[in-house]
C-alpha cells in the first residue's frame, strides 16, 4: 500500500511558486545575446576543452602525468527556424541574423528571479546546420567558440574570472 505523505520530505519541494523550487529548468531559463531575449531557443549546450594531453618520460611508455594545455569553449544553441517574415527585429537584425554576428555575448537568465546564471563572452561563429524532419519544426543549430565562460555571481557583476 502506498504511503500518502502530508507535507514533503525534507529537502523535497512539491508546491509553491517557481522561486522556491531548487532545481533550473528550460521552462525559467531565458537566453540573452546581448542582452536581447533569443526567442525560440530549444536547447542550449556548452562545452570546455581543457586541452589534456600525456606528458611520456623516456624509459617507460606510460605517461608521466595529463596536463591541461589550452582552454577551448564551445556553445550550441539550436533553435525554431521561424519563416523570414515572421522573424522579430532585434539588434538591428532579424532574430535568426543574430546568432550570425561577428562578435557577441550570450547570458543565461533565470526568469524566475531576473539571475543571470552564466555568461558566455566573445562567441564567434564556428557552424551552423539546419535538420528537416517528418512531422516535425525544421530546427536550426548554430555552434560558436567561446572566448570566456563567467558562472554565478561572478556572471551577474559581469566579472571575468
Amino acid at each position: 500500500m502506498a504511503q500518502i505523505l502530508l507535507t514533503a520530505p525534507p529537502g523535497r519541494t512539491v508546491r509553491g511558486q517557481v522561486q522556491d523550487f531548487k532545481t533550473e529548468t528550460g521552462n525559467i531559463v531565458e537566453i540573452l545575446v546581448n542582452g536581447v531575449a533569443v526567442g525560440r531557443a530549444t536547447d542550449l549546450n556548452f562545452e570546455e576543452n581543457y586541452g589534456t594531453n600525456p606528458l611520456h618520460e623516456i624509459g617507460t611508455m606510460m605517461p608521466a602525468e595529463f596536463p591541461p594545455t589550452q582552454w577551448a569553449g564551445t556553445l550550441r544553441i539550436g533553435r525554431y527556424a521561424l519563416r523570414q517574415e515572421l522573424v522579430a527585429k532585434a539588434l538591428g537584425a532579424a532574430s535568426e541574423e543574430v546568432l550570425r554576428l561577428p562578435i557577441f555575448d550570450v547570458q543565461v537568465r533565470n526568469r524566475a528571479d531576473n539571475r543571470i546564471v552564466e555568461t558566455f563572452q566573445g562567441c564567434v561563429p564556428a557552424t551552423r546546420s539546419k535538420t528537416i524532419r517528418v512531422g516535425a519544426a525544421v530546427q536550426r543549430n548554430h555552434t560558436f567558440h567561446v572566448t570566456d565562460y563567467i558562472e554565478g555571481d561572478a556572471a551577474a557583476a559581469g566579472q571575468v574570472r
